[in-house]
């Protein structure tokens, strides 16, 4: 089973949240940021979701383009709720 840490950062240009992702394998290693894709849909990879560089961690990361981040987080709180 693989896990995500979530981070949220202010994006200024679009003054808006951002969320990143991490991600790690079943043993804890992180995943190199292009396996990500891996759990992301086609429809959503290399368009919403990009690789790019954490301005805060400074580690690159996939990112949800913030003008898609509302429809993602209620898919995320939807999808813990029901779990």
């Amino acid at each position: 089973t693989r896990t995500y840490d979530l981070y949220i950062t202010y994006d200024k240009y679009y003054q808006t949240p951002r969320l990143w992702l991490a991600g790690y394998d079943e043993c804890g290693t992180p995943l190199p940021p292009t396996r990500i894709f891996d759990d992301i849909s086609r429809v959503h990879a290399h368009k919403t979701v990009t690789i790019e560089s954490n301005p805060h961690l400074e580690m690159p990361m996939a990112s949800i383009h913030p003008c898609r981040h509302a429809h993602v987080m209620k898919r995320i709180i939807a999808f813990t709720e029901a779990h």
